[in-house]
């Protein structure tokens, strides 16, 4: 609890950081059973492996960043004010860097995260895991569909330093495709199914993000 306490005070922008990871890793059921060992995560299949979803309390931190008002006169405040009546909720579209969009109501009841307003752009960070979120555009506003179970993604930012596919090649379940490492880990990217690889998103020795898809498997 006490590692936990450090991680959830400390927040890096900017760059991206395995530090939300790190969290949820010694938050497992796992970690504090002490069955984590080097060769662990090579079998782990398991939430950790995905990347979280937005924290509610970052959308509510950054959708009260990106709702201030930009002059103090009545018709600019951000916060709802009336003059015949108590302030009506406003909504603020809040949008992730892939076009995903959050209609966000502020509730008093989540806690803040930490947040940093740079122009319409907000950095904001939830149990050390950081999300760039900014202002929706209300012309193009509209949902992207989440990775879907044939894409074979990164579960941490980090290098790729393994790539044993090439598109065209016939895999099986459970088979190497690859790996990532990041600060001396070795994570190896699995297929989902038996299927054929349609796509190679990354070269050895690319940098990538969490959640980066660096092979797509169509199911055969």
């Amino acid at each position: 609890d006490a590692l936990l306490d450090v991680v959830d005070s400390s927040a890096v922008e900017g760059i991206e950081t395995n530090l939300g990871w790190v969290r949820r890793l010694v938050d497992s059921p796992e970690f504090r059973a002490g069955e984590v060992h080097t060769g662990w995560l090579d079998a782990y299949e398991g939430p950790l492996l995905e990347r979280p979803s937005v924290a509610p309390e970052a959308l509510r931190s950054a959708a009260l960043l990106l709702g201030e008002a930009d002059d103090e006169s009545p018709f600019g405040r951000g916060d709802g004010w009336r003059s015949a009546g108590p302030p009506v909720p406003l909504t603020v579209h809040v949008a992730e860097p892939d076009g995903t969009t959050h209609d966000v109501v502020d509730d008093p009841g989540l806690a803040h995260a930490d947040a940093t307003a740079r122009g319409r752009r907000v950095w904001a960070t939830w149990q050390g895991q950081t999300w760039v979120l900014e202002a929706a555009d209300a012309m193009r506003r509209s949902s992207v569909a989440a990775a879907g179970t044939a894409d074979v993604v990164s579960p941490m930012p980090g290098a790729v330093v393994a790539l044993d596919v090439a598109v065209g090649d016939a895999v099986t379940a459970g088979q190497r495709l690859g790996a990532v490492e990041a600060m001396k880990m070795e994570l190896a990217l699995v297929a989902p199914h038996d299927g054929t690889v349609t796509h190679v998103g990354a070269a050895v020795g690319d940098q990538v993000a969490m959640g980066h898809v660096v092979v797509h498997v169509e199911e055969s």
